[in-house]
């Protein structure tokens, strides 16, 4: 068994080079959502920021309807998110933000390929936010921000 785990680790590690290689020479374009942030969903959401603060030392902000925004970084190297308390329906875990165009168009994709929406589309001042669940059960987030007129 050993040797098979170090065979695959050394086909991972060759691979690297050239995996990085495609994705520094990727164009990123129009339709590919990129990862914006993260939300850590509990029942108790005091003893989330209590651990998250104490622990990694986020800073936490004051709450705007059950919902707490973090900054896990002092600079823009790392991604920041929030700490939200939903309804007892709601899905609770970890979740990527991803920001889409049109997030109509990428639910429409999303769900033609298998995935199901959570929580339909919702408009907030600067942008709109669904949530969906994968194939595979992950839940996701997607989000696009709103025209400036």
């Amino acid at each position: 068994m050993g040797s098979v785990v170090y065979a695959f680790v050394m086909l991972l590690i060759a691979l690297t080079p050239t995996s990085i290689h495609f994705i520094k020479d990727k164009k990123v374009g129009v339709d590919m959502g990129k990862v914006v942030g993260f939300e850590l969903s509990s029942q108790d959401p005091q003893k989330a920021i209590e651990f998250y603060s104490s622990v990694f030392g986020w800073e936490i902000a004051e709450p705007q309807w059950d919902y707490w925004a973090v900054a896990t970084t002092s600079d823009d190297t790392g991604i920041n998110g929030g700490i939200g308390k939903g309804p007892n329906d709601h899905p609770h875990g970890t979740r990527i933000q991803i920001e889409v165009d049109s997030i109509d168009d990428a639910m429409e994709k999303a769900v033609n390929n298998g995935a199901l929406i959570v929580r339909d589309k919702m408009e907030f001042d600067s942008f709109y936010l669904a949530y969906l669940v994968d194939p595979v059960g992950l839940g996701f987030g997607l989000i696009q921000k709103r025209n400036e007129d």
